[in-house]
């Protein structure tokens, strides 16, 4: 019964809402590092006016047309957004008792194509898996300690 329940909470997608959750709290220091390494030329009115004429440029917009700081804390969020989904699972698999196995990564992967693919640049989509399939290795680590 236990690893029916481990299992039912990762097919719900709970650990990938979470870690969605967790991922832009846990890149807050990257991001206050770029913002305070930019030099910017512009002043916040500028930035303003244009943040609200296109606003999901940085989401989807070309690497080209974003600096390779923004470029970096984008990625950050993403990877550690995977990350921290990982990590969810692994506690809820942990507090159950129950062995973390390939299909729990298969279905996590499963879910960040679901809410990306469509809605959201590929970029991220990659960094997601990348964080999650990182995230696994971290964990498998970790705990053959």
């Amino acid at each position: 019964m236990k690893t029916f329940i481990a299992y039912a909470v990762i097919a719900l997608g709970i650990p990938v809402w979470v870690g969605h959750t967790l991922g832009p709290i846990l890149s807050i220091p990257i991001s206050i590092l770029v913002g305070l390494s930019r030099r910017s030329t512009k002043t916040p009115t500028e930035v303003a006016e244009i943040s609200a004429r296109d606003t999901q440029a940085w989401l989807v917009g070309s690497i080209s047309n974003m600096a390779p700081g923004d470029v970096l804390a984008h990625a950050s969020l993403d990877i550690l957004s995977g990350v921290a989904a990982l990590f969810v699972a692994a506690v809820v698999f942990y507090l159950f008792g129950v062995h973390l196995g390939v299909v729990a990564l298969v279905v996590l992967i499963a879910w960040e194509i679901v809410l990306t693919v469509g809605k959201q640049s590929p970029r991220t989509l990659v960094c997601a898996v990348g964080g999650i399939v990182g995230g696994w290795f971290l964990v498998r680590w970790l705990f053959s300690l």
